[in-house]
């Protein structure tokens, strides 16, 4: 048989195809707009933790009581 196409979500090897490799944006901004949206990024990223934790915690909470 033939060689197929890989999946979705299969990783590559061709140039540009792994965005996530690239973090430049993230630590070099090209202008003041974009560091300020990478500013709040880090600040909704580290919202999204505590809230994680909050619930992890209000979570065992609840269990200990049932």
């Amino acid at each position: 048989m033939g060689e197929g196409e890989g999946l979705v979500m299969e990783a590559r090897n061709n140039e540009g195809s792994l965005m996530a490799d690239d973090e430049s944006l993230l630590t070099n901004p090209p202008t003041q707009d974009v560091a300020i949206h990478v500013h709040d990024y880090v600040r909704f990223i580290k919202l999204l933790k505590i809230g994680a934790g909050v619930c992890l915690v209000i979570g065992l909470i609840v269990l200990l009581i049932i």
